[in-house]
């Protein structure tokens, strides 16, 4: 094999790996749909209620956070993911006198990573509102 030919077929090689790392890295995953900061609102008697919520993905595949409302940080007791339908169920309980309800909404903007939505209803018993957050 001459030289040319060599570096011919290096040159041929290199192009091929940077392609498979570039296709690699552009459909990468983010992670889990559900993990990072959320931010949005939930409406109570007409009037939103600014909502921030953290959630984590475990080890064990179980996902765990809280939520910060009306200045109190309440932890969610469980969260609950479908992913036939993209659609996520999650309450959360206070203790202390915060909020205490329960989230059922789907994902919108599910194959962006930077406008992703949760939208949906939240109940407390006979009260319910919509609710609303976009992953941060």
């Amino acid at each position: 094999m001459n030289k040319k030919a060599g570096i011919k077929k290096a040159l041929v090689r290199l192009v091929g790996w940077v392609m498979t790392i570039a296709v690699s890295l552009v459909l990468a995953q983010e992670g889990h749909p559900l993990t990072g900061s959320w931010s949005g609102s939930r409406t109570v008697d007409g009037k939103n209620s600014r909502v921030l919520m953290v959630m984590d993905l475990a080890r064990d595949q179980t996902i765990s956070g809280y939520v910060m409302e009306q200045g109190k940080r309440v932890p969610l007791e469980t969260v609950s993911l479908d992913p036939a339908t993209w659609s996520v169920t999650f309450a959360l309980g206070a203790s202390d006198g915060g909020p205490r309800y329960t989230v059922e909404a789907t994902f919108e903007d599910m194959g962006s990573a930077t406008n992703r939505k949760l939208a949906g209803k939240w109940t407390d018993g006979k009260a319910s509102g919509d609710f609303s957050v976009r992953l941060n």
